[in-house]
């Protein structure tokens, strides 16, 4: 295992900080759903600190975390617990139950509760759990963009094609699909 590096940008908000907005938005995610106000998931930013991950986004390397920043949140049960809370509530707003890996059936389905249309945002809640080793998240994200690739779904953001992102680190039993 080599040297775990850490985000010593002088912009990094900090672990401290991406804790508390994680946890504030958690909240938020759990209100919607409680709510059934799946709409709220499409409408907000939230990636950058809900989803983690060791590249820089929009905001910089503001909420960029690296193998070394990983390693101490997942030391904090609560923010993992947390994290993996995220996720769910993240899939139940796009129609997808993440621990059976498949769609919720649409008569059980409220307002909103479908694909958003935003590739991006799976494919960063994927990588997120991808770094962070939350092996079952990432195989049922990518079943699920297995799904929507195969039933024709956009899946480009800008000029990145998040189909390819899916099909080069998917875990080996699952296909993802060529765009048709």
């Amino acid at each position: 295992m080599g040297e775990l590096k850490y985000n010593t940008n002088p912009d990094f908000a900090g672990l401290d900080v991406m804790k508390a907005k994680q946890a504030e938005t958690c909240a938020a995610f759990q209100r919607w759903a409680a709510a059934g106000q799946w709409k709220e998931f499409h409408s907000h930013h939230y990636d950058w600190w809900m989803f983690p991950i060791p590249r820089p986004s929009q905001h910089g390397t503001r909420y960029t975390v690296y193998s070394g920043d990983i390693a101490r949140l997942k030391q904090d049960a609560g923010y993992m617990a947390s994290y993996r809370l995220g996720h769910e509530l993240l899939a139940r707003a796009w129609g997808w139950c993440l621990v059976s890996a498949e769609f919720i059936p649409p008569d059980i389905t409220g307002p909103g509760q479908r694909w958003s249309d935003w590739p991006i945002r799976l494919s960063k809640a994927a990588h997120s759990a991808r770094e962070f080793g939350e092996k079952e998240i990432l195989r049922s994200h990518c079943i699920h963009a297995a799904h929507l690739i195969g039933r024709g779904e956009y899946f480009w953001f800008n000029d990145f094609d998040v189909a390819k992102w899916f099909r080069e680190n998917a875990p080996e039993d699952v296909r993802i699909p060529a765009p048709a």
